[in-house]
C-alpha cells in the first residue's frame, strides 16, 4: 500500500459526533487527510471502507498525508499568508526566504526567516506595521526589536511558531547570494542580479585574536573561582571556554554562510563536534572543574595555535606563560608536555 519508506502517520483519538474526512485546505486532495469511524480501533480493510461501531467509545482514526521525516509542515502554509499580506504592499520591492529554507535545508524544526527589501524612506512605515500585519495571521506572545541600519524582528506566536523578518534596502541586499535566498516577491527582478554565492575568505582574524586572549582570560580565573571556593561560578566558566571552543570550530568551517545557531550538526563536522563532547560532565568540587578546564585548554589551544600560524595571527605568548605559571602557583596546575 505504501512503501516502507513512506508510511503515513496515524492518529488515533475520540470521534465527534458527525467526524467527515479532513482535507488540509489549500492542499490537492489526493494530500489530503483521510478519517475513518471505527468502535475499538478493529482494523479497517481499504480506505474507502466505514464499518458501524459496536458498543463503546467511538474513534477517529486519521491517516495522515505521508511527509518525509522533518519536512516542514506548518511553515509551508505560514509563508504564504505573509506573501499574501505583503503582496499588495508596493513598499516591499521584494521579499525573500532566507535562513534554512532560503538555502533549502528547513525542517520541522525550522523557524521562518524573511528578508524584506524597502527604500530606506519607507521602512520606519513598513516596520511600524509589521507586528499588526503578523498578528493577522497569528497571536503574538513574544516580540523583539534589533539593529539600526538592518532592523530585526523577532516574534513567537501563540503556537510556538518562530519568524524573523529583516528589513533592508536594495544596495544591502548586494551582499548575498542567490544559494542563500529563495524570492516570494521579487518586483524589480532583484534576485537575478545577485551572485550564485560569495565564496569563503578565510576567517575573522580579529575575531580569532580575541577568542584566544578571551581563553586566557576566562582559563586563568579557575585560580580566583577555586580561592573562593566558588565552584558552581567555575562550572559557569567551564561553558563560557566551551563556547569559544564551538566558535573557535565555526571559524575553522570554510564556508561563508555557516548556518544558523540551533543546527550545530550541519555546521561542523563529526571530528569537531566529538571535540566538543570531550568536555567531561562537570561536578561542583575542585578536581571536577581542574579536570574540566584542562580538557578545554587540550581540546582549544592546539587547533587555535594551527589557525594562528596559518592567518598570520599573532599568538600572546607572554599571557599564555603567565596564566599557566599562575594556575601552577595557585591551583597547582601544570601545563602538561607537548600542549602548545
Amino acid at each position: 500500500m505504501f512503501p516502507a519508506s513512506q508510511t503515513p502517520a496515524i492518529r488515533l483519538s475520540p470521534a465527534r459526533p458527525a467526524q467527515a474526512a479532513i482535507a488540509s485546505p489549500g492542499r490537492k486532495q489526493d494530500q489530503a487527510a483521510e478519517t475513518y469511524h471505527t468502535g475499538r480501533c478493529r482494523s479497517i480493510k481499504g480506505p474507502q471502507r466505514r464499518r458501524q461501531p459496536f458498543h463503546g467509545r467511538r474513534w477517529r482514526l486519521t491517516i495522515l498525508p505521508w511527509r518525509p521525516e522533518n519536512t516542514p509542515v506548518w511553515q509551508e502554509q505560514f509563508i504564504e499568508k505573509i506573501r499574501n499580506v505583503f503582496e499588495p504592499n508596493e513598499r516591499v520591492i521584494a521579499l525573500f526566504l532566507a535562513g534554512s529554507f532560503g538555502k533549502g535545508q528547513a525542517d520541522a524544526y525550522t523557524d521562518v526567516d524573511l528578508l524584506a527589501i524597502v527604500a530606506r524612506d519607507d521602512q520606519a512605515e513598513f516596520s511600524a506595521g509589521w507586528r499588526h500585519q503578523l498578528e493577522t495571521i497569528a497571536p503574538v506572545v513574544f516580540w523583539n526589536e534589533l539593529g539600526k541600519e538592518e532592523r530585526v524582528f523577532n516574534a513567537i506566536t501563540d503556537q510556538w511558531q518562530r519568524v524573523d523578518l529583516a528589513v533592508a534596502d536594495a544596495e544591502s541586499l548586494k551582499k548575498r547570494s542567490r544559494d542563500a535566498l529563495k524570492p516570494l516577491i521579487d518586483r524589480q527582478g532583484l534576485y537575478d542580479a545577485l551572485p550564485a554565492t560569495v565564496p569563503w575568505t578565510g576567517p575573522n582574524k580579529g575575531y580569532v585574536a580575541y577568542l584566544i586572549n578571551e581563553f586566557f582570560r576566562v582559563f586563568g580565573l579557575l585560580a580566583v573561582a577555586s580561592g573562593r571556593r566558588e565552584y558552581l561560578l567555575s562550572m559557569a566558566g567551564v561553558e563560557l571556554l566551551r563556547m569559544m571552543l564551538f566558535n573557535l570550530l565555526s571559524e575553522e568551517v570554510e564556508r561563508s554562510d555557516k548556518g544558523g545557531m540551533l543546527a550545530w550538526s550541519r555546521r561542523l563536522s563529526p571530528e569537531q563536534l566529538g571535540l566538543l563532547a570531550s568536555i567531561p560532565p562537570l561536578e561542583p568540587t575542585p578536581q571536577s572543574l581542574i579536570d574540566a578546564h584542562l580538557a578545554c585548554a587540550k581540546a582549544f589551544l592546539p587547533r587555535a595555535r594551527k589557525m594562528a600560524e596559518r592567518w598570520n595571527i599573532e599568538w600572546p605568548q607572554a599571557f599564555e606563560e603567565a596564566t599557566w605559571n599562575n594556575l601552577e602557583r595557585e591551583v597547582g596546575l601544570i601545563k602538561p608536555d607537548g600542549l602548545s
